[in-house]
């Protein structure tokens, strides 16, 4: 088993899980977050333009904070007004171009720091108050062109799921009385699962994971023996009378397959 090919496929069965129990405790809440995501649902060359306009905006409110915050640090007293506001809009452009163009935030940024140094070094008297935001923005700049590796809290559970694999000498089989575990040579007698202790079926690009009493069994399509998918999920679905949830690539599905499947493991969750 190709763990590290198989690690996304896994994280995001397990989101869908965690999604279905949340819907199930929290109904009202996830109808709202539905019906606001239909309505940010766009076409791609709809979403491409809507793109462009905030790029546009965060440029505009960029440089239109920089033309009041300069001279508003350069007498806070005499221009209150302008320093706020300059500094909201400046702000505000920061937060658009860090979510949508955070490389161009790095290179704007680390400009403006460095032009905004020279400026404070070369006048004091005038412009030494540029000191302090030249220093910020290249903090800025530097945190927007730092490589960022999203951390994603069911990378850990799914990485110990696919660790801790059965043998390959382990066979589940599913029969009227459930899904069937057989390890050879352990000497212990093989393992059922009643079809009553299942939750659902969650499946993605090559597993099926059937999930059961806070444990999971990873299974490989391509070890299935006999059969086809469909038809152990049809199968399933009779004798479980559960749901089968796809998961494709960053989303669900639902899938079967038939009485017998190839060696897997059983992880507990």
């Amino acid at each position: 088993m190709n763990a590290r090919y198989l690690k996304p496929q896994v994280r995001r069965a397990l989101e869908k899980r965690t999604e279905l129990l949340s819907r199930q405790r929290c109904p009202r809440i996830w109808a709202l977050t539905d019906r606001l995501n239909r309505v940010g649902q766009a076409s791609s060359e709809k979403l491409q333009h809507r793109e462009k306009l905030r790029l546009i905006l965060g440029l505009v409110n960029g440089a239109l904070g920089l033309f009041l915050l300069l001279p508003g640090l350069m007498d806070p007293g005499a221009l209150p007004l302008p320093l706020l506001v300059g500094t909201a809009c400046f702000g505000f452009s920061l937060g658009i171009l860090w979510r949508i163009a955070r490389h161009l935030l790095g290179i704007l940024s680390a400009v403006l720091s460095l032009l905004l140094l020279l400026c404070a070094l070369g006048n004091w008297a005038g412009c030494g108050r540029f000191l302090l935001p030249a220093i910020l923005c290249g903090a800025v700049g530097a945190a927007a062109l730092m490589p960022w590796k999203r951390r994603n809290a069911f990378d850990r559970a799914a990485q110990k799921l696919l660790e801790a694999a059965v043998p390959a000498q382990a066979t589940v089989s599913f029969s009227p009385a459930g899904m069937v575990i057989f390890q050879e040579g352990d000497g212990q007698e093989p393992q059922t699962i009643p079809y009553a202790d299942f939750e659902l079926v969650l499946e993605t690009k090559d597993l099926l994971l059937p999930v059961y009493q806070n444990a999971v069994t990873i299974l490989q399509k391509k070890d299935l023996q006999t059969g086809s998918i469909p038809e152990l999920l049809e199968f399933l679905s009779e004798q479980a009378q559960c749901a089968a949830v796809r998961v494709q690539a960053k989303n669900r599905a639902d899938t079967a397959r038939s009485p017998k499947a190839g060696p897997r493991r059983t992880t507990q969750k």
